[in-house]
């Protein structure tokens, strides 16, 4: 290598190193001017600060400002009276104290984190389980939880699939059941401008004649019914309803009714893409 491109070399070498350097000095918190200063002075040694300004291209307030926060910092000091005042770095080993510090700081800053996230995971379990998730149970649960569902209020759409045979477990008799699926639900519903959208099984429409007048799709009823296939695989066991941003299981537990609702928009939002997706492809009633 001749002298020339050696020293070429040996110049990128060190410019290289000094960018490194000042890199790894701003990852502890110096600014770049102060970065820049800090390599300066170890290398210079004593400097006044024009030179210091000059030298590094700054301004003199900027290189002034560097100089009063690495002084503030430990990492330099100063000679001689205010106006021929000289500036010195000192030892780099300052700057293991200082990694060091910063280590102590993250490990802090992490185990603090650590339990922040557990204790957020834990609040967000509790929270979701008290406030997303409703669980009623009982001889009137059934009407309770039914009566919620037009919430949604004028316009909004309740989307039902569900058997007749299952809900009339829910009330105490067939004739309570047939007079609040005829006569209190409708008239609450249409009250509120509740859209109700149902699934159902030709058995469920054979084994309540009372109900064959309401039953189907009716613009007045402000409903729409759909027949679900006739297959014995098929079975309904319980009913699934969705309504504003709800979804809603009810079926019977211990011979009681139990209705769980759940809170939640992207639940909601699957469901009644699966339900709507489904829903084109069934004959009207």
């Amino acid at each position: 290598m001749t002298g020339k491109i050696s020293k070429v070399y040996n110049e990128r070498t060190m410019t290289n190193y000094n960018l490194k350097l000042d890199q790894s000095l701003q990852l502890l918190g110096l600014t770049e001017n102060e970065a820049k200063i800090y390599v300066y002075l170890l290398k210079r040694g004593l400097a006044l600060g024009a030179d210091i300004h000059q030298d590094n291209q700054l301004d003199k307030s900027s290189a002034y400002e560097a100089l009063s926060n690495l002084q503030r910092k430990g990492l330099i000091y100063t000679l001689g009276q205010k106006r021929n005042q000289k500036f010195a770095a000192v030892a780099v080993e300052k700057l293991l104290e200082i990694v060091d510090e910063k280590e102590k700081e993250l490990q802090s800053v992490k185990s603090d984190l650590g339990e922040l996230i557990s204790n957020l995971e834990e609040y967000a379990k509790q929270s979701y389980n008290s406030k997303q998730i409703k669980i009623i149970q009982g001889s009137e649960a059934f009407k309770t939880w039914a009566f919620a569902r037009i919430s949604g209020g004028k316009g909004s759409t309740v989307r039902e699939i569900s058997s007749n045979l299952v809900q009339e477990k829910f009330l105490n008799s067939r004739a309570e059941y047939i007079n609040y699926s005829a006569v209190d639900m409708p008239k609450q519903r249409i009250k509120y401008g509740v859209n109700l959208k149902a699934m159902l099984q030709q058995q469920d429409l054979d084994s309540y004649s009372e109900l064959n007048s309401i039953e189907q799709t009716n613009p007045k009823l402000l409903k729409e019914v759909r027949l679900l296939p006739a297959a014995p695989d098929f079975i309904i066991p319980c009913s699934l309803v969705t309504y504003t941003e709800h979804t809603a299981l009810m079926r019977k537990y211990e011979g009681e009714f139990l209705g769980i609702e759940i809170t939640d928009k992207l639940i909601t939002g699957l469901l009644n893409s699966m339900f709507d997706f489904i829903w084109k492809q069934l004959p009207i009633i």
